[in-house]
């Protein structure tokens, strides 16, 4: 699966709750991301794109050795 422009993905928190982005730009390499109802909000978060078994993720965070990913297929 890929990241799609203008499709939905769940971005895990942190230190709080996951969220919904949406994909607003796309590259080869990149994909550009911003908070569902906060489109409009120029910091958009730009996020390289790796590969997990066949599906597109973006690492977002990492903290003490843990990592949070977007997945292009929707799952934690």
């Amino acid at each position: 699966m890929k990241f799609e422009i203008g499709q939905e993905y769940i971005r895990p928190g942190l230190f709080g709750p996951s969220f919904w982005v949406r994909c607003m730009e796309r590259t080869e390499n990149t994909a550009t991301f911003a908070q569902v109802g906060y489109e409009d909000d120029p910091d958009w978060t730009t996020l390289d794109v790796e590969h997990d078994n066949g599906t597109e993720v973006c690492e977002c965070w990492e903290y003490s050795g843990a990592h949070g990913y977007i997945r292009a297929d929707r799952r934690f």
